[in-house]
């Protein structure tokens, strides 16, 4: 049994701080792609009854990836506050009973991620991965004022100035690119004359 996995024993009867460190690999499920994630540090405290077990913490990282802008190196830091509920027995259908019962679903609105429990045991790993999987940035930025690369010249920009960038025009870029498409339908081409 690994760190990840806490009985349910050690849990009944007050509460139980949770500090680990993993590797992000070892949370991640069978079949499933990995992320570019580095070491997760899952802290918090998980609290039940014998029946209901609540996490309430932290789980905290890095993804690791390839600049958009620069396509330098990127490490972007994350840190989800996070709220398990574990379950015995199988989860209610979300939908069952809709329309007899019109009951607001609090839990949904505040980012509570239900969980069945099976066997005598919490696995923490799977609820993890969720978190880590929905913080994923779409895109990867080395700092949010990375200033890219020179469209002409291809140097990095956050390092260097090069002389190009400085005369880099709306006539530069017309001669790249979808120019002979625009050749193509002169009909379509708009009238600078009236700006």
């Amino acid at each position: 049994m690994s760190a990840l996995q806490v009985p349910l024993s050690a849990v009944s009867g007050g509460a139980l701080p949770i500090d680990l460190e993993t590797a992000g690999q070892s949370l991640q499920p069978e079949g499933v792609s990995g992320l570019p994630i580095g070491p997760v540090r899952i802290r918090g405290t998980l609290t039940g009854d014998g029946v209901q077990f609540v996490f309430t913490g932290h789980v905290a990282g890095s993804f690791t990836g390839t600049c958009a802008r620069c396509l330098g190196p990127a490490e972007m830091p994350f840190d989800v506050e996070a709220i398990w509920v574990f379950s015995q027995g199988p989860l209610p259908h979300p939908l069952e009973d809709w329309e007899e019962e019109e009951v607001e679903d609090e839990e949904a609105d505040s980012g509570v991620t239900r969980i069945p429990l099976d066997g005598n045991f919490i696995d923490l790993a799977l609820a993890a991965w969720e978190e880590i999987a929905l913080a994923m940035p779409l895109k990867f930025l080395c700092k949010e004022t990375c200033a890219g690369l020179c469209p002409e010249c291809g140097a990095n920009l956050n390092d260097t100035r090069c002389g190009c960038a400085a005369g880099t025009n709306e006539t530069t870029f017309a001669n790249k690119g979808l120019k002979a498409l625009g050749d193509l339908f002169p009909d379509l081409k708009p009238d600078r004359s009236e700006d």
